[in-house]
């Protein structure tokens, strides 16, 4: 069911360069997920010190993302009601 809002032109090109952003970073998310999940299953494929670096580094970005999607996610959806956090 559609909103009979009026949304002003600079509002939907806001929401829509945020939608295009939230799908690149999901995409993203995914591919860094499954690195850093096969890192941490398969730890001798990976130089100990280099693998560790890795995982930190994964583990950052996927954190810059999840932040940056809280974001988003309102912009996108300006309709729904949640509570982000803990």
């Amino acid at each position: 069911m559609e909103n009979d809002v009026e949304v002003s032109p600079a509002e939907d090109m806001l929401r829509e360069a945020a939608q295009a952003r939230l799908i690149e970073l999901t995409g993203e998310y995914y591919v860094l997920r499954d690195q850093y999940h096969c890192m941490a299953l398969d730890p001798s494929a990976f130089n100990k010190h280099h693998g560790q670096m890795q995982s930190v580094l994964l583990a950052e970005r996927l954190e810059e993302i999840v932040e940056e999607t809280k974001k988003l996610v309102p912009v996108v959806y300006p309709q729904l009601e949640f509570k982000i956090g803990g």
